[in-house]
């Protein structure tokens, strides 16, 4: 699915939450494995992705890293 040239560029602290904290003590300072669609809604809002989330199928398909 193609990204929305306006939802280009986000980065792992808009889903996941500030990680600072994360990298200094990871066992402590746990991030958001997975997200709400409440927080996939504040970019996705029908108007920047152009009408087409769908949390449920996209879920999924989201890739991380190298993959």
């Amino acid at each position: 699915v193609p990204v929305a040239s306006s939802l280009r560029g986000v980065g792992c602290e808009d889903c996941h939450g500030p990680g600072q904290d994360h990298v200094r003590d990871p066992v402590k300072a746990r991030l958001v494995t997975v997200p709400g669609e409440g927080v996939c809604v504040r970019c996705h809002d029908g108007v920047r992705d152009e009408g087409r989330f769908d949390f449920e199928r996209y879920l999924p398909q989201v890739v991380h890293g190298d993959g």
